[in-house]
């Protein structure tokens, strides 16, 4: 048993790793975990120690609906915390320390998600020997949850051996505040950077607004051309086309 700064009552991480067609395939559980409020997050960290280096090129999760809000996955070097299992409510988005690649995840809203195949060629490199040596899933709960005995969601990763041509990274842009009242017309919320990395080409562009959104628009701003990579209304919709 351990605590966090609510009940937590975790058990072991079983992983089980085979080959199907040639990819080999890790599943594991997350540990067990109850709520004592509802909109908590928890955070789960499991180090990749099977592995010196591999590639992950997709992910499934099979997720408790009825109690899950969303479930996001991420690979870093090192977790925030040097707890297994702790709760994460204040720190969303940063949830690793250092370099940090997201591989997706879950969500109630949209039907789609919840499995990612990338394309052939592109993987992120994980493992004892690289820069991303843990896997972090954070969970959120959409109410208190006492008394369970499963799981909140079962991860599968798909792995290969085979190098690829192109190395996944994601880029996450982030608003954090308050949506004043009485705003009938609705509240805009904007973030914007000028890209100065190195140049990459463009995969897919997703949205999460917990709920609160009504339509979220990216743009690609060059010599005073605006591009729309993607614009995605409520409950899913696309309105255009969000991957490339």
């Amino acid at each position: 048993m351990a605590r966090v700064s609510s009940t937590c009552t975790f058990l072991v991480i079983l992983a089980f790793l085979y080959v199907v067609h040639g990819n080999q395939q890790m599943k594991f559980s997350l540990p067990i975990v109850e709520s004592n409020k509802a909109d908590q997050y928890f955070c789960f960290a499991r180090k990749l120690d099977e592995f010196d280096n591999i590639n992950v090129d997709g992910i499934e999760l099979n997720v408790d609906k009825e109690n899950a809000h969303h479930v996001s996955l991420s690979v870093c070097k090192a977790p925030s915390s040097d707890q297994q299992v702790w709760d994460c409510s204040s720190a969303q988005g940063k949830v690793c320390q250092g370099n940090a690649v997201n591989l997706g995840g879950w969500e109630a809203r949209n039907k789609h998600s919840g499995k990612y195949n990338l394309p052939t060629g592109l993987s992120v490199r994980v493992g004892k020997e690289t820069s991303m040596q843990y896997i972090v899933t954070q969970v959120h709960f959409k109410h208190a949850l006492k008394n369970t005995t499963s799981a909140i969601a079962n991860v599968t990763l798909r792995l290969n051996n085979d190098r690829s041509t192109l190395n996944y990274q994601t880029y996450s842009f982030i608003n954090e505040g308050y949506i004043p009242k009485l705003k009938n017309k609705g509240f805009f919320a904007e973030s914007a950077c000028q890209w100065t990395k190195p140049s990459v080409q463009l995969y897919t562009f997703t949205t999460h607004t917990h709920g609160h959104g009504v339509l979220v628009e990216g743009f690609l701003v060059r010599n005073g051309t605006w591009t729309v990579l993607g614009s995605q209304l409520k409950n899913g919709e696309e309105k255009v086309s969000a991957s490339y």
